[in-house]
């Protein structure tokens, strides 16, 4: 913007000054001008050199007024832009407190307060301008309040700290603070407060613990009695409940029973009864009809006894807290804590954290009640184990389904054109799927292991060529984290090799996982070498003879605690298992590999050193292969032509995705949603595959092949190969479904290449894809 600036009042003050003395002068010397023209000439001439140089030095001020000005509104705009900018900062955050306090300690006041703190104190900023700063902090709030304000006094930087801070309704919560010195000419002039309430984190460390506690008290015990003392002595520490009490419905006695009571006041109440009559009242029963916690001081007791009749059962105490007992949407009972000496004994937040535990109590009871009753009769044991068979299949099968049409549309998504943006998202959902598939297979197979049911296979694989591909896994991440990987097999150890791979995969993938995940920096190691076996066969390398491999992975990476390399063995044990921790997982992968190398005549070590990296190495014995000849090397079996394939899957996902990928391939597809519309569409026109579902509505897959295999005739004749395509995965599953007539198999989740796989092998002749 350009301004007008005013001439200098100096430079053209000492302008006229000089035009008066010039004139002035002209006028003195006059008489002279007829006697010495000269002279006087001399005289004028001077006064107007001195007043062009007048007018000369206020031009150059002028211009230099005029620079200043211009400089000073380029200053105004850039200090009202950072002050808006400033303002908008303090007025705009809401998550986080802002408070400014003017004056020296002790006793600086309050002077401008943001809507973070209005929201996170309860008031408004024109109820607290000018109150003293100290009234925002608890008890040890106001000591760490005290302790900064004398460093920043001293001089010293910000000063950060964890404490309690007072809320306007008399509350208190955590918070982290951080308080800034506002300085001026005379030293510190104000103080800058920032928080941000860490309750919500507190009570979730806090339900952690106990629900980690409590799961320990569990496994821990096989007796209830102990196991109520236990958690009893548990709230007594957390929640200071000295007065503690469990109850339990009895319905088929029509009664309310206490297994657990201890009460300063009161002895046992061992059950209530009538429980079903409505004129039935305790504050328990009212907690456990209503499904919701509760919690009454003895005013509101009182109050509710003469409005609704409500009576407490014996001693009235200042404060009764009681939250329902729940296993799924059934309550088995209640459980309550009370106090006899302080109506604020239990806080509202307390409520939270006993309805948070609360479950795992009423699972931990229930599931000790069950053991206790299967100690007693050995048909409930078997029937318990019947049930959690059913209960893996039934788990694997209804994660397998929609897990398939997660992945499958994925991978169709990203066949397409996407933007870069949407290409990531779609990459995060399909690893995230297989992360999710992994855990499944991780549990099935645990659960296999400890019920004795997972088998070993023997085929042929080169072992070098089953390195390499286990390293090749880890390329983009290695890359990823500028790590390298590098892998060696001794040239003592023979290539060829019988031995079950896939589970020597399983375990290898592991390991070098795990390596990858905890190195940021340096190097993971493979190396195969042979190990040495007692004496046995003239020629350790003729075919058929045994050999002991030592798979060694070594790692630059954080390492692992002496105490804790004993347990990262365990089914669900991890090194860090807190709500913190950086690395995501099961801790399933180790348990399973120690067991795998247990059953392939080896087992698994580990040396480790916090900071320096980990070497594990795990020992397995296969046998020696005859040589192979290009015969042997597996070749992927030619596509067969375009199809007319009927696909049968009652999961509208499933289907899209499985008619997709055919008709990518080439192939014509007709759909069926049921074992019925599958003979009908057989008996209506001819197919060249059959792609059925097993779980379907009307008939399911089994005996929709059966009755096909019956068929006489028919546009289709009833040896058209049929592809069982299922999320049934459980052991035994593929063995019954070939036995029933089908002439190969596919789990969900499934890959195209999978897919084409089998339907290039079965319109071979051939029936194991």
């Amino acid at each position: 913007m350009n301004s007008r600036v005013p001439s200098s009042p100096v430079s053209w003050r000492a302008g006229a000054l000089v035009v008066a003395v010039a004139v002035l002068a002209a006028a003195a010397l006059w008489p002279l001008w007829a006697v010495a023209p000269r002279g006087a000439l001399a005289v004028l001439g001077l006064a107007a050199g001195l007043l062009g140089l007048a007018l000369w030095d206020g031009r150059r001020l002028r211009r230099a007024l005029a620079r200043e000005a211009a400089r000073a509104d380029a200053a105004r705009g850039l200090l009202h832009r950072s002050l808006a900018r400033q303002g908008a900062v303090f007025e705009g955050s809401r998550a986080v407190a802002v408070v400014l306090a003017e004056g020296a300690w002790p006793g600086p006041r309050i002077a401008e307060f943001n809507p973070g703190a209005e929201r996170l104190f309860g008031c408004s900023r024109e109820q607290m301008l000018g109150r003293p700063l100290e009234e925002l902090f608890a008890a040890d709030g106001a000591r760490v309040l005290e302790r900064a304000a004398a460093e920043l006094d001293r001089g010293g930087g910000p000063v950060a700290a964890e404490c309690g801070l007072a809320s306007q309704d008399g509350g208190t919560f955590p918070a982290l603070v951080e308080l800034c010195a506002v300085r001026g000419r005379r030293g510190l002039e104000g103080l800058l407060l920032t928080a941000v309430d860490i309750s919500r984190a507190r009570h979730a460390e806090a339900v952690a613990d106990l629900l980690s506690r409590i799961s320990e008290a569990v496994s821990a015990t096989r007796d209830l009695n102990h196991l109520y003392e236990t958690i009893h002595g548990i709230f007594t520490e957390t929640l200071r409940a000295r007065n503690f009490f469990i109850a339990l419905l009895d319905e088929k006695h029509d009664r309310l029973v206490f297994p657990y009571f201890r009460d300063e006041m009161d002895g046992a109440f061992f059950e209530i009864r009538d429980i079903s009559n409505p004129r039935t009242s305790s504050l328990t029963l009212e907690v456990i009809r209503s499904g919701k916690p509760l919690m009454l001081t003895r005013a509101e007791m009182i109050e509710r006894r003469r409005d609704t009749g409500l009576t407490p059962v014996g001693t009235m105490s200042r404060v009764w807290l009681g939250v329902p007992l729940r296993v799924s949407e059934r309550v088995i009972g209640a459980m309550a804590v009370q106090d006899y000496t302080d109506a604020a004994y239990f806080r509202r937040e307390d409520v939270g954290l006993l309805e948070a535990v609360s479950r795992q109590v009423a699972l931990a009871i229930e599931r000790k009640m069950g053991e206790e009753a299967l100690l007693e009769a050995g048909r409930a044991a078997q029937a318990a184990s019947r049930s959690k068979s059913e209960f893996l299949a039934n788990m694997s099968h209804e994660i397998r389904t929609p897990l398939n049409g997660i992945l499958g549309m994925a991978e169709l998504t990203l066949d397409s054109e996407l933007t870069a943006g949407q290409r990531a998202n779609m990459e995060m959902l399909r690893d995230s799927g297989r992360a999710l598939l992994r855990v499944l297979n991780d549990i099935l197979d645990i659960s296999k292991i400890e019920a004795g049911k997972l088998e070993l296979t023997e085929e042929r694989f080169l072992l070098r060529q089953f390195v390499r591909s286990v390293a090749e896994i880890f390329t983009v991440e290695v890359r990823r984290k500028g790590i390298a990987l590098d892998w060696a097999v001794d040239g003592d150890v023979p290539d060829g090799l019988l031995g079950d791979g896939g589970r020597l995969r399983q375990v290898l993938v592991n390991l070098v996982g795990n390596a990858v995940k905890f190195t940021d920096r340096g190097a993971v190691t493979v190396r195969v070498s042979r190990e040495a076996l007692p004496a046995g066969g003239a020629d350790a390398n003729a075919p058929g003879a045994p050999l002991a491999l030592r798979f060694s992975v070594r790692d630059t990476g954080c390492g692992i605690p002496a105490d804790k390399q004993g347990e990262i063995f365990e089914s669900f044990s991890q090194v860090d298992g807190s709500l913190r921790r950086r690395y995501q997982g099961t801790g399933l992968g180790l348990a399973i590999s120690r067991r795998l190398a247990v059953m392939m005549g080896g087992g698994i070590d580990v040396w480790s050193e916090p900071g320096r990296g980990s070497r594990f190495e795990f020992t397995a014995v296969c046998r020696v292969a005859r040589p192979w000849t290009e015969d042997d090397i597996p070749r992927e079996p030619s596509g067969p032509g375009p199809l007319r394939v009927l696909l049968a899957e009652d999961n509208m996902v499933n289907m899209i995705y499985a008619r997709r990928i055919l008709e990518r391939m080439g192939h014509e597809v007709v759909t069926a949603n049921s074992g019925r519309t599958v003979l009908e569409a057989l008996g209506r026109e001819r197919f060249d595959c059959v792609l059925m579902d097993i779980q379907m509505p009307d008939m399911d897959g089994l005996e929709a092949t059966r009755r096909i295999r019956e068929s006489g005739g028919g546009p289709t004749p009833g040896t058209v190969p049929v592809v069982a395509m299922t999320a049934h995965a459980m052991r035994g599953d593929r063995e019954r479904f070939l036995a029933a007539g089908m002439d190969a198999y596919l789990a969900k989740p499934m890959e195209p290449d999978q897919l084409a796989r089998a339907l290039a092998e079965v319109m071979a002749g051939r029936a194991t894809p």
